[in-house]
């Protein structure tokens, strides 16, 4: 017969006995890697916790006997009830590892985390190096991602889920975001003690190299950014100093001409950049996984998972996302319910159902876009091509809450007579939209620079990139970009188009202020005797100066640029080129005149540059044609016998990469008539310049112009050999 318990109505209270810890402070205070950690307690008040007071014993006036023979016979006919034990924690410390982790691993991360606080042998526990699968398992329930390589388990958890200031020595509480790119919680306060923006970088640190700021992580959220990007990059000012005891010796040593430690600099700054380069793509996980799975349930992450694999069949299959977004959601019968991974069998299920949805809404939006787009290109009939090749493509009606009410809407049928009002008021939209258009692109140059300038687009040291991502892949475009009708038709990787069909979601503005473009068009305004600060692109244009690059090797040819290819050759990677490290010098009397004689060339006769400014026939930059065959058009389609220029036809700024492209010149090379023996090698090219030799005067030229050293000396920029065979000429 199975004896039960008798309910009792107050649990007896079990205390359990923890492990003693530090008796160094009995305040709140914070670990090295940023956690907040509770104080330990005083030894009389562990003592007074762990050994719970003993019960007084009531004691009574001594008994007379009849009255003791009494109550032990009640106490033997009556013995004192059983009471239940309560429920408590008291075991878990007696079981066998292998089970304790099991239960630990249901937990949550940021339970495990105010487990390691609750007292010294659990933290101790969980911070074993055998504890390590409990810490993945919580993060692997509970759909939290991998912490960086750099980071423990428990640091990653201390990150994500205390709420207190890291900085040591201020713990503010409430800190309720993480910056990303960093990888700390810092309050305001200390933002805006510790932070230091790009700008005032050399003020700080003089002796530094601009170059070392590539290697330390940064972000563009500001102290008083209230959470959202800007443009201007802040570091944390103590990475500044760390980083620079790590490049100091590097540089030191790489300057000195020895090839291994230029070899180890070049491979430091290799790893440091791919770090960098890693911690940005960790940061936007991190930033997706805090705005759609913190705190998701397991069945909210499983309906997110089997949304994410049908809309990735669906994009497999042609559809666009913003169709498939609108027409099924995490409630839509098929997803709400399942495995979080769709198969090949469970999609065969599903596409029957889901698909005629998506066609549905792309059917009713395409009836809707089709007629905003030919209403468009009515509009842009109207108007001259030297007007109609810089107005934006269709997609920038989007913007436009009078077209995104159209669009959008759910119910009514949408027609041609609709967008009537819109393409009354079209001219009124371009010229704001151009003009919001060009103040972007203007707040992009530091005000510093631009102070007292009436249009900084129009100034040729202005120069400036795109930095839109092109559609087949994760590259930019980077083309260098400069004045305003350069900027507005620019074709960046097909988007610039109006033909197109359906439209999508609005390009923002791409084009930035690039410093390293703006540098070196300064350079080139001042080798053809103009002012930086007032030329203007027609300026330098007029002058038509040529440059060469003293840094690039010497053949039997020379490469000549304008202006502009000039700046292009010098600025970082387009389109898979490399930048390079540019001294540029003018063009010599005879380089030039063969340079300009080939740029005219192009021009006037072989170069498919030129567009007619009567139709449309040859406004796209693979319609361009020959001058001669514009000319041609001009005579037989529109009856002008005496065309002019700009009136009835233009130069296609599209046709840039023609117009613009670098001249290869053969130039016989003068012979050394002193017979000055070529023993001299360049210590600053890599591997010493074994294999070029100069005379004592092309040495010293060439490392001033390549390596920018004012007075090289011998023995540290540059050697003698005592017998090198003179090379042929």
């Amino acid at each position: 017969m199975v004896t039960t318990r008798r309910k009792s109505a107050v649990a007896p209270v079990h205390v359990v006995v923890a492990e003693p810890e530090s008796d160094s402070d009995s305040s709140e205070q914070f670990s090295d890697d940023g956690d907040f950690v509770q104080g330990s307690l005083s030894a009389r008040k562990r003592a007074s916790v762990a050994m719970p007071k003993a019960k007084r014993q009531k004691v009574a006036d001594t008994p007379t006997t009849s009255t003791s023979i009494s109550a032990n016979a009640k106490a033997k006919a009556k013995p004192p009830p059983k009471r239940r034990r309560g429920k408590d924690l008291s075991l878990l410390p007696t079981m066998p590892l292998d089970i304790l982790f099991e239960i630990l691993g249901q937990l949550s991360p940021r339970d495990l985390l105010i487990l390691t606080r609750t007292n010294t042998l659990f933290r101790k526990t969980l911070l074993e190096k055998n504890a390590q699968c409990v810490w993945v398992s919580a993060r692997g329930f509970h759909g939290v991602p991998e912490p960086p390589t750099d980071f423990s388990e428990r640091r990653w958890a201390g990150l994500l889920y205390s709420n207190h200031c890291q900085v040591k020595g201020c713990g503010a509480p409430g800190v309720r975001k993480v910056d990303w790119f960093l990888r700390k919680r810092i309050c305001t306060q200390c933002k805006k003690d510790h932070y230091m923006v790009h700008s005032k970088f050399k003020t700080k640190h003089p002796d530094l190299d601009n170059e070392i700021l590539k290697y330390i992580p940064s972000t563009h959220v500001g102290p008083w950014a209230n959470g959202y990007s800007g443009r201007s990059k802040y570091y944390w000012e103590t990475d500044i100093p760390a980083v620079a005891e790590e490049w100091e010796p590097l540089e030191h040593a790489a300057a000195m001409g020895s090839a291994a430690a230029k070899k180890a600099f070049a491979e430091w700054k290799a790893d440091r950049a791919q770090w960098i380069q890693d911690t940005l793509k960790d940061a936007h996980v991190y930033q997706q996984w805090e705005v759609r799975g913190s705190g998701m349930s397991v069945a909210e992450m499983n309906r997110k998972s089997r949304l994410e694999g049908v809309t990735s069949r669906l994009l497999q299959l042609g559809y666009q996302r913003d169709d498939i977004e609108v027409a099924i959601s995490v409630r839509t019968v098929g997803i709400y319910t399942g495995t979080p991974t769709v198969t090949d069998s469970i999609w065969a299920k599903l596409r029957t159902k889901l698909e005629p949805k998506v066609i549905e809404e792309k059917t009713r939006r395409l009836s809707r876009e089709v007629a905003n787009v030919n209403m468009y290109d009515g509009f842009l009939s109207t108007l001259r091509p030297l007007e109609r090749y810089q107005c934006p493509p269709a997609s920038f009606l989007r913007i436009l809450p009078e077209v995104s009410a159209l669009i959008n809407a759910e119910d009514a049928v949408v027609t041609v007579q609709d967008f009537q009002p819109i393409i009354t008021n079209m001219a009124a939209h371009l010229n704001k939209y151009q003009g919001d258009f060009q103040a972007s692109i203007i707040a992009t140059i530091p005000a510093s620079e631009r102070d007292g300038v009436a249009d900084p687009l129009d100034i040729a040291r202005f120069a400036f990139s795109c930095q839109a991502t092109s559609q087949w892949g994760p590259s930019q475009c980077s083309k260098f970009l400069s004045g305003w009708e350069m900027i507005a038709s620019h074709p960046c990787d097909g988007h610039w188009r109006f033909n197109e069909p359906i439209l999508q979601a609005n390009i923002g503005h791409q084009v930035t202020y690039n410093v390293t473009a703006s540098a070196i068009a300064s350079t080139l305004i001042r080798l053809v005797g103009l002012d930086p600060k007032t030329a203007r692109i027609a300026d330098i244009e007029q002058r038509n100066g040529r440059f060469v690059c003293g840094s690039c090797r010497v053949t039997n040819t020379t490469t000549v640029h304008n202006w502009r290819s000039a700046v292009m050759h010098g600025c970082p990677a387009y389109r898979g080129q490399s930048p390079c490290p540019a001294v540029f010098r003018l063009a010599t009397q005879e380089e030039a005149a063969k340079a300009q004689a080939a740029t005219l060339a192009i021009i006037e006769h072989d170069g498919r540059v030129w567009s007619c400014n009567h139709c449309a026939a040859h406004i796209e930059l693979h319609n361009c044609r020959r001058k001669p065959d514009i000319l041609e058009h001009l005579r037989n389609q529109h009856a002008i016998t005496e065309p002019q220029i700009l009136q009835d036809y233009f130069l296609n700024m599209k046709c840039g990469d023609v117009c613009d492209k670098p001249l290869v010149i053969t130039i016989p090379k003068v012979k050394n008539t002193n017979n000055k023996p070529h023993n001299y090698r360049c210590l600053q090219c890599p591997g010493g310049g074994r294999n070029r030799r100069f005379i004592m005067e092309g040495v010293i030229s060439h490392i001033k112009a390549k390596h920018g050293v004012v007075v090289p000396k011998l023995a540290i920029d540059y050697a003698v050999d005592p017998v090198v065979p003179v090379p042929r000429i």
